[in-house]
């Protein structure tokens, strides 16, 4: 493993694209901003110009590039998405009601707390939305009057689930969705979920957090298999969708040097990306790539 951009974040990285924008480019968000770097430099696309702790303050959190000039983005702080042309730089509210917060359908949709979006690869005007404490993955369909329906809840299950990340398979329509309790894969064409990993012990409603617990914050696919990292622990997974099985790519050392990967350092990774068979790590220190073979 080896050290793409050294770009500290108080936040780490959240999420991370090829630019379509700037061909070359890794395009990528800290919770606070949209950065895009080359690997030798980087260059502000967005920031908030008021404080976190102001009530104008603009998130960046997850988000998903549209079409080479736009990109739609998640601002977790308000509880809405955000509509960004990069070409003229204007940004407009694409739905949810900014600053309010809640639970509702349709064209006048409430969001509780959003935290990243995919696009439909099969669908580009569909995109999914993971609403943690609604415990639901929203579809928004994107139109000159964007409407949200709920595609996944788990209030009513046992264990309500807080959904955070999602990816969608490129030759099928299935979504692969990281949650509260583990990892499911969900088939847009029956609309059936199956439990793929179960991570966590449960106590009633609540989970209980020993040396099993794993929190997958964000997933992408590789060759087959399903990638994910533990925030928490400092842990690369591999999950493989066919067997149910996991397994560590990197086994949770806490640090910032580089190194091979059975001595692995990370500091609370977040972004993934796969590139030219490369697995890009974006965590608070910047972004390490792991080089495919």
């Amino acid at each position: 493993m080896t050290s793409f951009i050294t770009t500290p974040s108080i936040l780490g990285i959240w999420h991370m694209e090829r630019d379509l924008f700037i061909e070359g480019n890794i395009l990528y968000s800290t919770g606070k901003e949209l950065m895009t770097t080359d690997g030798n430099s980087t260059a502000l696309v967005y920031a908030s110009n008021t404080s976190m702790s102001d009530s104008s303050f603009i998130a960046v959190s997850g988000f998903a590039q549209t079409s080479r000039a736009e990109v739609v983005f998640v601002d977790e702080v308000n509880g809405c998405l955000r509509s960004m042309n990069r070409s003229s730089n204007l940004m407009y509210n694409l739905t949810g009601d900014c600053g309010r917060r809640g639970y509702e359908d349709g064209f006048h949709a409430l969001f509780e707390y959003p935290l990243f979006v995919v696009q439909d690869h099969f669908t580009p005007c569909l995109l999914y939305v993971p609403d943690l404490t609604n415990y639901a993955v929203r579809m928004v369909v994107k139109s000159s009057r964007p409407y949200v329906t709920t595609l996944i809840s788990s209030a009513n299950r046992p264990f309500r689930r807080i959904y955070t990340a999602i990816t969608q398979a490129h030759h099928r329509k299935y979504l692969y969705i990281t949650h509260s309790h583990g990892l499911e894969c969900y088939d847009q064409m029956t609309n059936t979920s199956v439990d793929l990993i179960l991570t966590r012990h449960h106590f009633g409603d609540a989970l209980i957090y020993d040396s099993s617990f794993i929190s997958f914050l964000s997933i992408i696919l590789y060759k087959g298999l399903i990638i994910t990292a533990d925030y928490s622990q400092n842990r690369i997974f591999i999950v493989n969708p066919k067997t149910r099985s996991i397994s560590l790519m990197c086994s949770g050392v806490a640090g910032q040097q580089p190194g091979n990967l059975s001595v692995c350092q990370l500091d609370s990774p977040m972004g993934l990306l796969e590139d030219d068979d490369d697995i890009y790590i974006g965590d608070k220190y910047g972004i390490r790539i792991i080089e495919g073979e």
